[in-house]
Parts: C-alpha cells; structure tokens; sequence
C-alpha cells in the first residue's frame, strides 16, 4: 500500500484527482491518518481500536492504483466493466455488483 498511497497523496496535491464531493468520502478520508514508519507511508486509523472508519478512503487509494495500472494496459477493459454483462445504468449509477451501503458510517 505505501507507493499507493504516494501516488494517491501526489495526484491529490498536484490536482490530477478530483472527488465528486460525496460526504461519505469526504468523512472517511478526513478520519485517516497518514502513518510514516520504516515500510514506508501508509493511510490507518487514528487509534487502533478506532470505530472511525476510513474503508473509503483505502478503497480510493486501491482503485486509483489500478486504475493507473489498467491504463498502462492500452484499451484493454477489466472483465468487471464489460458493459454487456454489467447491465445498463445511467451515467453517474453505480452497477447493482457493487454493494454501497455497507459504507454507510
């Protein structure tokens, strides 16, 4: 996770990342906190025992990693965002695969 989470914290501060304001997000990033140590820099709780969740936050990091590496691919998509299987939605929907309200806190 730790040159995840440099290049998230580098596409944040040179304005290459953008979110769309969803306060979810905004919530559990603002509850992480940056842990620099031997291995590196890593996004982690407050306090271990900490019931201030930041799984959004890690996720952000995880999907702008692969993200990145997808694109490095060329044209090729990733079998999840084969659009003929997914189904239809509308721009901005997010497909009935992804289970978003276990983020709810």
């Amino acid at each position: 996770m730790t040159p995840a989470t440099t290049r998230f914290y580098e596409a944040v501060v040179n304005n290459q990342l953008t979110h769309n304001g969803d306060p979810k997000l905004e919530r559990h990033i603002g509850n992480a906190t940056l842990k620099v140590d031997q291995r590196g820099s890593r996004l982690a709780k407050e306090k271990r025992g900490s019931t201030r969740r930041i799984d959004l936050a890690v996720a952000s990091v995880m999907a702008l990693e692969r993200a990145t590496w997808w694109h490095g691919q060329g044209d090729y998509l990733p079998p999840v965002f084969n659009l003929s299987t997914m189904g239809e939605t509308k721009y901005g929907e997010v497909p009935s695969v992804f289970d978003v309200d276990h983020f709810n806190s």
